[in-house]
């Protein structure tokens, strides 16, 4: 678990990081199709100070895979797990091998599962971009 559970951390930081240029780059977007017509001030401030339950809300406005979707739904529980209670063990559990090595496979699981969404939310991220680099270019 001292190897797993650092490295799903890491890889939920990315997630998060990830959630947060495609929701920036989404904002562009839309910033950049109003055109002027519509006052828009994307919400920046807040996309940046977000926990990944509200990350997720805002992105699923604009989104429309569903895979991603529900892989971002079951991430998210997961990584608050793991934030506020994965070394939080009493001390009978400790000692307990069984519930270690439970402990152990649902980290390398929950890792598998955040490298997944992390690849999809890449693809959504290049996807975006190049929707926001021929909105721009064309002015």
């Amino acid at each position: 678990m001292q190897v797993h559970l650092p490295k799903c951390m890491l890889a939920y930081q990315f997630v998060e990081e990830a959630l947060k240029t495609c929701l920036r780059t989404q904002h562009a977007i839309v910033h950049g199709k109003l055109n002027g017509v519509l006052k828009y001030n994307p919400p920046i401030s807040s996309i940046d100070n977000a926990a990944m339950g509200r990350l997720v809300q805002y992105f699923k406005v604009f989104c429309d895979d569903n895979e991603l979707l529900e892989l971002l739904k079951d991430v998210q529980p997961r990584r608050n797990d793991a934030a506020h209670q994965g070394y939080l063990l009493m001390s009978a559990e400790q000692n307990d091998s069984m519930l270690i090595e439970g402990k152990i496979e649902q980290a390398k699981q929950d890792l598998d599962q955040a490298n997944e969404c992390l690849a999809k939310l890449h693809q959504e991220a290049f996807r975006l971009e190049k929707i926001a680099n021929d909105l721009f270019k064309r002015k």
